[in-house]
């Protein structure tokens, strides 16, 4: 037994249709990329699994974990990572050159209800755009 379809039965689905489609941004959220360490100071290190949406963000979790199994005030690192997200090239990003100074007054922040405190400034860039840079081996 078939039952009409009415007017006003299409216009409700058309119209909740038509905003589930505006509600879109794009598609689907990009899923997160995996990286890894693969060459710290020029000497090849396979270390750490680092997810982030871009390679400079995993470069800069990298870098913090590196200093903070280094000693001193100061750290200082050159270092490539690996793209090794499944169905990804496995390219080679970097090398990324990090570096720190510690802060002359320690800032205390509270994220999610726990107090951190900062007691470096770190900066991690992209050696790729540096004049006369050394080109570097990779081992793959």
């Amino acid at each position: 037994m078939k039952t009409k379809y009415s007017q006003a039965e299409f216009n409700k689905d058309l119209a909740e249709l038509t905003s589930l489609i505006n509600g879109l941004d794009g598609g689907a959220k990009p899923e997160k990329r995996t990286f890894k360490v693969v060459e710290v100071d020029g000497k090849a290190k396979m270390a750490g699994r680092y997810s982030a949406d871009s390679p400079l963000t995993a470069a800069r979790r990298a870098y913090s974990i590196l200093c903070r199994k280094s000693s001193g005030d100061k750290c200082s690192h050159k270092f490539m990572l690996k793209e090794t997200t499944r169905g990804s090239n496995k390219k080679v990003y970097g090398p990324y050159m990090g570096s720190r100074k510690k802060r002359a007054k320690p800032l205390t922040v509270m994220i999610a209800g726990k107090k951190i405190t900062y007691k470096y400034d770190s900066s991690v860039r992209s050696m790729k755009d540096q004049k006369g840079g050394k080109k570097w081996k990779f081992y793959t």
